[in-house]
């Protein structure tokens, strides 16, 4: 049964989990448009509300049709909703959850597309820093779309030493915090990891324990084989050092 959601909305079935809270299929009354709705319960959520506060913000100042769209947000009664457009699924779903890489032209076309996405972002001044499968979003017409800015942050000295994101596709400086501070250089390890994770169907290392931070950059991930239209985009993403490193259309 739909739950009323205030005056504009009607809240269907729920779709996903995002950061900070569950994301709903939800109905817009008065034109009948579907959109999805994040819910966050502002009195049992373990995030700190000037995080949740910061995505709401990143989400409405940024504007791109390579990354999904905000709408509006709202209290609910205990909760905090974000209104957004409903997409269809993401890259994890397109590949049956890992069980099925993607063919080498489609998994070069949605690394095209998450890379117009990031080069938006970072213009802006800044950095998704979760850049995996399960947060390229597709519409049904078949968009690509960069989705869940949770973690997201400006690109700024306060950077340094902040441990976030999935430790699978987090970059050397992020892992090790070794680095005065980490820019968009970290978006683009986590795109070549995402690249791998397309064709392979997970990312490098997956099921076992991350290797330590004091290694991890000194011995980088482990070269896995990638279809050359693929490669050729993310030939140096995977640089050691982040000047070194850079991907291209």
């Amino acid at each position: 049964m739909a739950q009323q959601l205030g005056d504009a909305y009607e809240l269907d079935d729920l779709i996903g989990r995002g950061s900070f809270g569950d994301v709903f299929r939800a109905v817009e009354v008065h034109s009948g448009e579907l959109v999805a709705v994040k819910a966050i319960d502002l009195e049992s959520t373990d995030e700190e509300i000037d995080d949740i506060q910061r995505e709401v913000l990143i989400m409405a100042g940024l504007s791109s049709p390579h990354l999904v769209c905000y709408r509006a947000s709202y209290i609910f009664g205990t909760q905090l909703r974000i209104v957004m457009d409903l997409m269809a699924g993401s890259v994890y779903d397109a590949m049956g959850g890992g069980s099925r890489p993607l063919a080498e032209a489609d998994a070069s076309a949605v690394v095209c597309e998450v890379l117009r996405g990031l080069a938006y972002l970072h213009s802006h001044g800044k950095i998704h820093r979760d850049v995996k499968a399960a947060n390229v979003l597709l519409s049904e017409r078949g968009e690509v779309k960069l989705g869940d800015f949770g973690v997201a942050r400006e690109i700024t000295n306060t950077l340094a030493k902040t441990f976030v994101g999935t430790p699978f596709w987090m970059s050397p400086e992020v892992i090790n915090q070794a680095e005065a501070r980490y820019d968009y250089k970290a978006d683009i390890w986590s795109l070549g990891i995402f690249a791998l994770e397309m064709c392979h169907g997970e990312p490098p290392h997956f099921g076992k324990p991350p290797p330590p931070r004091s290694t991890r950059s000194e011995n980088g991930a482990r070269l896995i084989p990638c279809p050359r239209s693929v490669a050729r985009r993310v030939l140096s993403a995977q640089a050691r050092r982040p000047p070194a490193r850079c991907c291209s259309l």
